[in-house]
């Protein structure tokens, strides 16, 4: 996380391609919502696994596009556009439903999809998503996680923890 605002909440993640920035800003409903940070190999993997066809249709059916066609995806090239602005964060995170199939994590989308697979094409290591409910969100954790937030608590302005402005977004404590 590179920055908050009482609105807004700001990752920067490594590309291929360079940095680029993610944000969420919408605090409306936000008890039940959790920013997971994920492993993009695991994660990928949960996506290979998703069996309720909520993933682009691939010539051969539901299902997830391998890496190397990724890109053919039929919003790519703006999610492309839209991943180059470097100015201002203009990407919004994904929005996965994981869930178990035979044992293994499954990863469906609510939205985002193409964005997640501009970020896999373009050998992102990790990045941030949101997960609605803490079932979810611990699950998402336990298989593909690096890190997780409430974020209601993230967005709380009296909240305990304490913050410093810098650059017009706030910033924990000690963070550069």
């Amino acid at each position: 996380m590179v920055g908050l605002t009482p609105d807004r909440v700001v990752w920067e993640v490594a590309t291929a391609a360079g940095p680029r920035l993610m944000y969420q800003d919408s605090r409306n409903n936000m008890d039940q919502m959790y920013f997971v940070h994920v492993e993009a190999r695991r994660f990928y993997l949960g996506m290979l696994h998703a069996g309720g066809g909520f993933l682009r249709t691939t010539p051969d059916g539901n299902g997830c596009l391998p890496r190397a066609l990724m890109h053919t995806d039929y919003k790519f090239e703006k999610a492309a556009e839209n991943f180059a602005v470097r100015e201002r964060p203009i990407v919004d995170l994904a929005f996965p439903s994981p869930g178990l199939n035979s044992g293994e994590l499954s990863i469906d989308f609510n939205d985002g999809t193409t964005r997640t697979y501009w970020l896999l094409a373009n050998d992102c290591p990790a990045f941030p998503v949101r997960v609605s409910g803490l079932w979810r969100a611990e699950l998402l954790m336990r298989h593909a996680g690096i890190s997780m937030a409430n974020a209601a608590a993230l967005f709380d302005a009296d909240s305990e923890r304490a913050w410093t402005t810098a650059g017009g977004f706030r910033y924990p404590q000690g963070a550069p």
